[in-house]
């Protein structure tokens, strides 16, 4: 499409010019007046006119045209046009004046429904609906999806950003929870206020898997790489909490202040006209609210106001456990939670990944809008990583062809849910993004520049938490004035900090460095404290997890006596079967576990079952040191449960 289509005479030669508006000049009284503003920009062509706000955007005015045929929208949106009696009062009741609507390009239909018009980049791409007729159910709506509706921020157009990286003043976004929110603010004479499209997700909501896409929208991406501040102006209420939380965790903790209203009133709109027995504070409180936008608590400054939500539910249901994966036998043990950090270790080739990864398909099983980022540079090339992922889940050999291979339906669904699930983190130093030049070629698998993709996932994909498998293959050199021990406590400390400002869970996989052997030519199940770093790794730890197994037992004298010309050093042979042990270092709160120890069946496809012996069995708190099991003392035979008692009293 062409200018020249639409009745634009646009010249050539020329980015950015204004002409006459083919759409209201014939009936202006002032018909030469060039109120027309041309944008010519190859890739960006847009025009926009300041009289009757006519617009729209060449590349992509074709896709959207269905949109404006079911807008309703009236030809001409001049500044003169004028709004139904009923209409002026319901505006005028909740504080607006006309020129705010007309600004805002608020349009009322021939059947007296009140449209708001979504724009991005001056082509209409959405128009929410609100029938506030006197005596009908409020009700609002918008065009149906299949007209090719888009999901964006509502005033994308009215924004004003400076990009110069030496810019003296600062670009500052308010965001609110609602157009009528967004509106009195624009009464008030302030400027760059965007409202969500669909208000606060419902708190019965399991997952918000669509809920926030219009974050992720490249139109918002690229002005929010420039937004130095965001105002969050959401209800006072439970639902407000959650949007406000979700937000700045998705924005960027960092730069996100908070716009507080005084005592007793919900809203912004509620300060400017009044409510209930709340008096009408004007537009000049507005002002003041938005003035007085304060930063989010700091860590180690929190007094109860600052977390009242918080403190309300605790008070309603109590502290709660993380994230259940379907085995109350683990659950027992122990759940993983938000802003938490789980350490897992034990003597390679124990199987530490495998049991993991068996865990967190147990857990994406059960919670299904759980997604995980995935450091896993030990299971090379990358591709592996995806292929016993779908054997796993699917139990069946991913190769076609083979007697238990999965078919081509089983295969191309669980590469689906896998593409949605778990996403894999796998940069090296010719294929990696540089985040504006915060990573470098030699910094690319640092544990920082790891987390620059974690954050990335967490504000584009909300994943629940990330998997580094294993730590020791990050470059941690200490730098020269750092022991590596001192070194590795703040890489440590690092990890914590980022997990509870991002509120995500971390699995991070560590080899232990000590190793030790029993007579039976086993090794010593280890501890946290084991892995090169000592101590930092316990303290450190919300939950930590020793991933074990016995691989051999000692020969009986007949047998001995057997191997004795062949080897006399032989004093041990391989188990057919091996049981693995699952032990529960450290639970920091109680409410997400309790330590102990419990056994694992190895099946086919990394899989794993909970030993049939622990069937309704509780783990007692007995004291049992699994590294130091005799020859006599078959670690399978060890009565580590004791049964529910059925006619306890407690």
């Amino acid at each position: 499409m062409e200018f020249i289509e639409l009745g634009i005479k646009s010249p050539p030669g020329k980015d950015r010019h204004s002409v006459t508006c083919p759409n209201c000049s014939e009936t202006s009284k002032h018909p030469k007046h060039p109120c027309l503003t041309v944008n010519n920009e190859v890739g960006n062509r847009w025009f926009k006119c300041h009289r009757c706000g006519w617009s729209g955007n060449l590349e992509v005015m074709e896709k959207y045209e269905k949109v404006r045929a079911n807008s309703g929208m009236p030809t001409h949106m001049n500044v003169e046009r004028k709004f139904s009696l009923e209409f002026t009062k319901y505006y005028r009741d909740r504080g607006f004046s006309t020129t705010t609507l007309t600004q805002a390009m608020i349009y009322e239909t021939d059947k007296g429904i009140i449209g708001f018009p979504y724009y991005e980049n001056y082509a209409l791409v959405n128009v929410k609906f609100l029938n506030y007729k006197p005596g009908a159910k409020l009700k609002w709506w918008q065009i149906k999806k299949e007209y090719g509706t888009k999901i964006v921020f509502w005033g994308l157009e009215t924004l004003s950003i400076n990009k110069d990286p030496l810019r003296e003043e600062d670009n500052i976004v308010g965001i609110t929870e609602g157009e009528w929110d967004c509106l009195t603010y624009r009464e008030a004479g302030l400027r760059n206020i965007l409202s969500v499209p669909q208000g606060a997700p419902s708190l019965k909501a399991k997952n918000f898997k669509k809920e926030f896409n219009y974050l992720n929208d490249p139109y918002f991406r690229e002005i929010a790489k420039h937004v130095d501040y965001f105002y969050i102006s959401v209800d006072d209420d439970d639902a407000g909490y959650v949007l406000f939380e979700e937000l700045t965790r998705r924005l960027g903790k960092w730069r996100c202040k908070i716009i507080k209203y005084p005592k007793g009133y919900k809203d912004i709109n509620e300060v400017l006209r009044g409510a209930d027995k709340l008096e009408a504070l004007g537009v000049d409180k507005v002002r003041e609210c938005y003035e007085n936008a304060t930063n989010l608590p700091i860590q180690g400054i929190i007094r109860p106001s600052d977390i009242k939500h918080d403190l309300i539910e605790y008070r309603k249901q109590g502290l709660q456990p993380g994230l259940s994966c379907g085995h109350p036998e683990l659950d027992f043990l122990f759940t993983p939670k938000r802003g938490h950090i789980s350490f897992w270790s034990g003597v390679p080739g124990m199987g530490k990944s495998v049991v993991l990864r068996w865990y967190l398909k147990e857990l994406v099983k059960v919670n299904t809008e759980v997604k995980l980022a995935m450091f896993t540079p030990e299971n090379r090339p990358t591709a592996r990583e995806h292929v016993k992922l779908a054997e796993l889940f699917v139990e069946k050999t991913y190769q076609e062809g083979q007697p238990d291979s999965m078919d081509d339906k089983e295969w191309a669904d669980i590469l689906n849910f896998i593409e949605n699930r778990f996403i894999v983190v796998a940069p090296d130093n010719r294929n990696y993004e540089s985040f504006d030049g915060t990573i470098k070629r030699t910094d690319v698998t640092k544990l920082q520049s790891i987390c620059k993709y974690i954050s990335h996932l967490v504000k584009t994909e909300n994943i629940f938490g990330y998997v580094i498998d294993a730590y020791n293959k990050l470059d941690n050199d200490a730098p020269g004035y750092m022991s590596e021990t001192k070194f590795i406590e703040s890489q440590l400390e690092y990890l914590a900090d980022f997990n509870t400002y991002h509120n995500i869970h971390g699995f991070i996989i560590a080899h232990p460095t000590k190793l030790a052997k029993d007579r039976n030519g086993n090794y010593i199940m280890p501890s946290v404290y084991d892995i090169k770093g000592s101590s930092a790794w316990y303290e450190k730890a919300d939950i930590a997890v020793i991933i074990h197994r016995y691989k051999f037992a000692a020969l009986t004298d007949g047998e001995a006596a057997e191997m004795e010309e062949e080897n006399d050093d032989l004093k041990y042979k391989a188990k057919d079967i091996t049981t693995t042990y699952l032990k529960v270092e450290k639970i920091r709160f109680e409410e997400i576990g309790t330590e102990g120890i419990i056994r694992l069946d190895f099946l086919k496809f990394n899989n794993f079952r909970i030993n049939k012996k622990d069937k309704d069995y509780h783990i007692t708190h007995k004291k049992i040191n699994l590294g130091t099991i005799t020859q006599e003392e078959d670690p399978d035979q060890l009565e580590i449960y004791t049964p529910i008692d059925d006619d306890c009293p407690f």
